[in-house]
C-alpha cells in the first residue's frame, strides 16, 4: 500500500513540476514578447501606413475602372460622331448627284439620312456624358438643320426649275 501512495505522490510532484515548468515557460515568453511603448507606437505606425496604402490602392484601381469607362464612352460618342458625318457627307453626294442627273436613286441616302438625323443625334445626345459634348451638340443640332434645310432647296431647285438653274445654285457654293 505505501508503495501506490509513493507513486501516487511522486505521480502528483511529476504533474505539479510539469504545471510549474509551463507557468515559468509562459512567463518567460511574457517577458521577451512584451513590446515597449517605442515599439508599439512604431509597429501601430507600420498597421496605419499599410492600412492607408491598401486604401488608396483600390481607390487608384476604382478610378482607373472610371477612366476607361469614360474613355470607352468617348470612342463609342466619336465614332456615332464621325458616323453621322459621313452620313450627311452621302446626303450631299445624293442631291449633287440627283440635280446632275435628275435620276431620283440618287436621292436614297438623302432620303436615309433625312428620316434617321433626328433619332441619330439623340442617340449621339444620349452617349455624350459630358457637359462640353453636350454644348457642342447643342451647337451641331441647328447646322445639321441648316443643312438638310439647303439639301432639300436644292433638290426642290431640280425639281420646280430644271437643271440649269440647280446646277447654277451648286456653282455659286450654296450649301457649302
Amino acid at each position: 500500500a505505501r508503495s501506490i501512495g509513493t507513486v501516487g505522490w511522486q505521480g502528483q510532484a511529476t504533474r505539479t513540476g510539469l504545471a510549474a515548468s509551463k507557468v515559468s515557460i509562459r512567463n518567460t515568453l511574457k517577458s521577451t514578447m512584451k513590446l515597449t511603448r517605442s515599439q508599439l507606437v512604431a509597429l501601430t505606425g507600420v498597421v496605419l501606413l499599410l492600412a492607408a496604402w491598401v486604401t488608396a490602392m483600390f481607390w487608384t484601381f476604382g478610378e482607373m475602372a472610371a477612366a476607361a469607362v469614360s474613355r470607352g464612352q468617348n470612342f463609342q460618342t466619336r465614332i456615332h460622331s464621325t458616323e453621322l458625318m459621313s452620313a450627311l457627307q452621302d446626303a450631299e453626294i445624293g442631291q449633287r448627284g440627283y440635280i446632275v442627273t435628275g435620276d431620283l436613286k440618287f436621292l436614297a441616302p438623302y432620303n436615309a439620312v433625312n428620316a434617321q438625323i433626328r433619332s441619330d443625334l439623340a442617340e449621339l445626345r444620349q452617349q455624350s456624358t459630358s457637359i462640353a459634348a453636350s454644348r457642342h451638340l447643342d451647337a451641331i443640332v441647328p447646322l445639321v438643320d441648316e443643312k438638310l434645310l439647303d439639301l432639300a432647296a436644292g433638290i426642290e431647285v431640280r425639281r420646280t426649275k430644271g437643271h440649269d438653274a440647280a446646277s447654277a445654285q451648286v456653282l455659286e457654293g450654296r450649301g457649302k
